[in-house]
């Protein structure tokens, strides 16, 4: 099977096998300030959540 033709990002021109490909290394996330974001997410969530809750009960008092 043949190797796909690879392109410069860059230039967006092909790129001849003698020519070397850079590598640009990817930044790493620190994987706990995402998880630490999702934790928060869901926490704020759920603080929403019984704040609407507490809402209509005191609309559904109200109306009664």
């Amino acid at each position: 099977m043949k190797e796909p033709q690879k392109f410069s990002m860059s230039t967006g021109l092909p790129v001849s096998k003698d020519e070397e490909v850079k590598h640009y290394p990817m930044n790493k996330p620190d994987e706990g300030s995402a998880e630490q974001a999702f934790l928060n997410f869901i926490q704020k969530a759920k603080e929403s959540k019984r704040k609407y809750n507490e809402r209509l009960e005191k609309e559904n008092k109200d109306s009664t």
